[in-house]
């Protein structure tokens, strides 16, 4: 795949790249859907929305983030100056993100094409474009994103400066700056300088070395007044300490403990490959060496940072997390694509199918990001409150209140405005109607006193992130106090209210019998149930739902779905045979605490004899 005069080879080799190009195509296209959804805010987000929301620019950097975050400083005030210009919303807080992708993308190009010479560079960059790890974080307001393209951006300016197109100042004055702008962007640097500076030593020339370590050392400052102001005292956190104890990389083999996380981290750091993880990693291999053999400063500088990197995981100074290293999967990418160039570029003609079943066996790899074609995959699943809380907003009555759990607690917050005590249209604007959660253990003295205050309330409960224990610890007093509804999911996130009244009920049904016929036993009964528009007539979590009958409450037949979701209608079957000689009764929908009677249903009569 080196460039060639050979036009049999050009044009197939063009015809590869046009390949790439379709490839690349596809990777906006779906860019382009995750952010047209838009999706909310998650946990992580929200927390580090906070302090770019509320502080100002020149409070921003100040003292460390709220709420256990951090991000690069650079990368705070470009997203709050983008928020500043066009007004603070998700997009705006993502927007970053894609702009490092296309700049990661761009990167990518000019090493394939200009440093590595390959004649289909394209291909390469189309199947970075497409993992689906990168597509994900492209539209997530984190740094991860922009840690890849700083990371990308320094091997391109390493080249422009070995090239002499970049003077060495320049060169030097954006390491330091890029130091503030990436945390792990400082393995690459010491990467590059470290290999200039051997460069050096073996030129034995004094002046070479003294501006090697006058150089390198300007950076090493730069890094470290970056530490020991904003990244030292969180790193040290014994949150963070504890939270990431797991995420250390296991560089040497000393126990089976050591075995076993390094299995688990792979298995983790692998499973956006699917089922090709091991063909990336063969090919990477292969392309590593090739590359080194021919001494290609820009991979040995690669395999220098990915090794630091590693290091400083395996001592503790830098967790190994699939999001935490992103910027593992596009240098895996371009080595994967030098590795099938050292296989097949010395191929004839008739043997370049191996070329194109290699490219298509990667690209291939890839083929979970297809899945964002679906909308409902776009979408975080127990994460999605945007929606919630807006139709609390439109919905919520006086007398009425909103719980918010603690899990949950940031994302209201940015979206409903940090300053607001109140949701909805209240007749007296100074009557705070939401109560935000505070305790994440439920089961503690405080968690239970929390619960305690809720047991009296009308309320909606709003719950985000997959945590059952915790939320049904808080459900199941609620519902054995008052009525416990479902009113929506979207996503898996589910918004609840309960009631202390039975005519505050939300839950509404329309019951019809569609069908009738004599048996031995009794009569054979179709029913169709439709649950109403504003909740869930049956859920997990709620009261049992059945068909009784009015004359003898001891004949119920429960509703077999496990779910009745708003408007939807169910079928039903029962055998019906009462005592007496009554020649009819009367069936309606009962929970555990009422007749739906009571909320307005007309029950259904039941004729003895066969319907004519």
């Amino acid at each position: 795949m080196r460039k060639s005069k050979n036009k049999a080879v050009t044009w197939f080799d063009q015809s590869m790249n046009w390949m790439g190009i379709f490839t690349l195509a596809l990777a906006f296209v779906l860019l382009f859907l995750l952010y047209h959804t838009g999706r909310s805010l998650w946990l992580d987000e929200a927390f580090l929305a906070y302090s770019v929301s509320k502080r100002s620019l020149l409070d921003l950097a100040k003292t460390v983030l709220d709420r256990n975050q951090t991000a690069p400083i650079l990368y705070l005030y470009i997203v709050k100056i983008i928020t500043v210009l066009f007004g603070n919303s998700e997009f705006t807080l993502r927007i970053f993100s894609a702009i490092s992708y296309v700049g990661l993308l761009a990167c990518a190009y000019y090493l394939l094409g200009r440093v590595y010479k390959i004649v289909s560079p394209m291909l390469g960059v189309g199947f970075i474009a497409t993992m689906s790890g990168l597509l994900y974080y492209a539209n997530e307001f984190k740094p991860y994103m922009s840690d890849c393209f700083c990371i990308f951006l320094v091997l391109v300016l390493y080249d422009l400066y070995d090239r002499k197109i970049l003077k060495q100042a320049v060169f030097v004055v954006l390491s330091m700056l890029l130091v503030w702008a990436s945390s792990p962007v400082i393995f690459f640097l010491a990467a590059v300088y470290g290999y200039n500076f051997v460069q050096a030593l073996k030129t034995r020339k004094v002046e070479k070395i003294r501006k090697a370590i006058l150089s390198g050392g300007l950076v090493l400052v730069s890094f470290l007044v970056n530490y020991w102001y904003w990244l030292r005292p969180v790193a040290l956190s014994p949150f963070m300490t504890s939270y990431w104890e797991e995420s250390v990389f296991p560089l040497w083999i000393t126990s089976l403990a050591d075995l076993k996380r390094l299995i688990f981290l792979m298995q983790e750091f692998s499973a956006s490959f699917c089922y090709g993880a091991l063909l990336i990693y063969a090919l990477a291999c292969v392309g590593a060496v090739a590359s080194i053999l021919k001494r290609e400063k820009q991979t040995i500088i690669i395999l220098l940072g990915v090794v630091l990197t590693l290091f400083a995981s395996s001592i503790g100074k830098y967790p190994f997390n699939s999001r935490l290293v992103l910027f593992f999967y596009p240098v895996l990418g371009l080595l994967t694509f030098l590795g099938i160039e050292a296989l097949t570029s010395n191929l004839d003609k008739a043997k370049k199918s191996l070329s194109l079943i290699l490219t298509l066996m990667v690209l291939f790899t890839n083929y979970a990001s297809i899945g964002y074609l679906v909308e409902h995959n776009r979408y975080r699943a127990y994460n999605e409150a945007n929606s919630l809380i807006d139709y609390v907003q439109e919905e919520i009555r006086d007398g009425e209140k909103l719980y918010v759990s603690a899990p949950a607690s940031s994302v209201f917050l940015y979206r409903n405005g940090y300053d607001e005590k109140q949701i909805g249209k209240q007749t007296d604007p100074t009557t705070a109607n939401v109560i935000i959660g505070r305790q994440w253990d439920m089961l503690s003295a405080a968690g239970q006193t929390e619960i305690q205050s809720l047991l009296e309330e009308d309320l909606y409960l709003l719950f985000t992130m997959n945590r059952p224990k915790p939320t049904k610890q808080v459900l199941r007093p609620l519902g054995e106090n008052g009525y416990l509804e479902l009113i929506r999911m979207d996503h898996q996130t589910p918004l609840y209210y309960c009631s202390q009244a039975t005519q505050d009920v939300k839950s509404r049904a329309m019951l019809e019998l569609r069908d009738q016929k004599s048996l031995s036993n009794g009569l054979q009964l179709t029913f169709a149930v439709t649950a109403g528009p504003k909740a869930y007539l049956k859920h997990e979590m709620g009261q049992k739902i059945s068909l009784a009958v009015k004359e003898y409450p001891e004949l119920v037949f429960e509703l077999t779905p496990k779910t009745i979701a708003p408007g939807e209608t169910i079928e039903q079957t029962i055998v019906l045979d009462w005592p007496g000689e009554a020649k009819q009764v009367s069936v309606s929908l009962r929970s555990e605490s009422f007749w739906f009677d009571e909320l307005k249903m007309e029950p259904v009569v039941v004729q003895r004899e066969p319907l004519k």
